[in-house]
């Protein structure tokens, strides 16, 4: 089977039947299969083919996307999938922890690339967010996860930590599709420096799992992407050490932090929010509130056991003020 097929659905690969696509990335596709003659299922994680590689089925602002970092500004690039696919298959291949999809299998070869792993039940956090079935708890469990792997020198860093990539199964938290920093070979040019990532939730692009985290907390609790352009319109002038973060990255041509220079603090947002969510939610997003009330820029959490131990006193608080 070629991959430049439309799709596998109703294909057989092995021993196993594909019989639905569940997910489409910008740079891949997954599909379910279930073994013949067996109840047994598996994903299959397949490369798309080259030229194929635009919007996803993702909302723009959310979606993967793969930019080339040069000095004074960046660009959108298309990557070769095959090495793009193989290298993440290695990465989650490597690493053994529960919260990370194992690799069974994966082939690489002339017009073909994907690999098989286990299929995961569950739903993922973006699912529940938008069923209004996540929780605080939902949250701490995904910070313990990555305090966890975090703390093994052989991870390094997820990259594209994101409510699609975070799927929450009977069994634990699991991290799906991990993103990449580094040299790749793309169809405008050889060995470019780039990001594959959501630049939404890295918005510095470099492998910040705790800014991530952060922006993922913050749209929780505030029912709000923090970095949307039309996030909150009238803000008040911006403080100072926080313009000067947001103009370090613009002068270098990256103006995805440009938005967070137009949020309102959390208690504006959500009236009688408890100070102490606020001061959580504000440092997971290196920020913290001035003397004049405006966001400020701050150092935030040292890492994941931190801020995980930060977020479990607020397990069981109303975040719209106690009852």
């Amino acid at each position: 089977m070629s991959i430049e097929q439309t799709t596998w659905i109703g294909a057989r690969v092995g021993d196993y039947l594909i019989e639905d696509r569940i997910a489409d990335g910008r740079f891949s596709r997954v599909y379910r299969g279930t073994k013949l003659g067996s109840t047994s299922r598996k994903a299959f994680k397949v490369a798309k083919p080259v030229g194929s590689t635009g919007p996803s089925s993702e909302s723009t602002w959310a979606g993967s996307s793969a930019v080339a970092i040069f000095e004074g500004g960046v660009i959108t690039v298309r990557p070769h999938t095959h090495p793009l696919l193989t290298m993440q298959a290695q990465q989650l291949e490597r690493l053994s922890d529960p919260a990370l999809p194992p690799v069974e299998e994966i082939v690489a070869g002339e017009g073909l690339c994907y690999f098989r792993m286990e299929f995961l039940p569950g739903q993922t956090l973006r699912q529940l967010l938008k069923a209004g079935k996540a929780s605080m708890k939902t949250f701490v469990d995904i910070a313990r996860c990555l305090a966890r792997l975090h703390a093994n020198p052989a991870f390094g860093s997820h990259g594209d930590l994101k409510p699609d990539n975070i799927l929450v199964s009977p069994s634990g938290v699991r991290l799906l599709d991990p993103g990449y920093f580094g040299k790749l070979d793309c169809e405008e040019g050889p060995d470019l420096t780039c990001a594959v990532t959501t630049t939404s939730y890295y918005p510095l692009l470099e492998p910040d799992d705790l800014l991530a985290f952060g922006i993922m907390l913050w749209e929780f609790a505030c029912q709000k992407h923090p970095l949307l352009a039309s996030a909150d319109s009238g803000k008040p002038e911006a403080a100072a050490g926080l313009k000067s973060w947001v103009q370090t990255y613009g002068n270098v041509g990256q103006s995805f932090l440009g938005p967070i220079l137009h949020l309102r603090r959390p208690s504006e947002v959500v009236p009688g929010m408890p100070r102490e969510a606020e001061q959580v939610l504000v440092a997971a997003m290196r920020l913290t509130v001035d003397q004049s009330g405006h966001l400020e820029r701050a150092p935030g959490f040292a890492n994941f056991t931190d801020l995980a131990e930060s977020l479990e006193p607020l397990l069981g608080r109303n975040l719209n003020g106690d009852q």
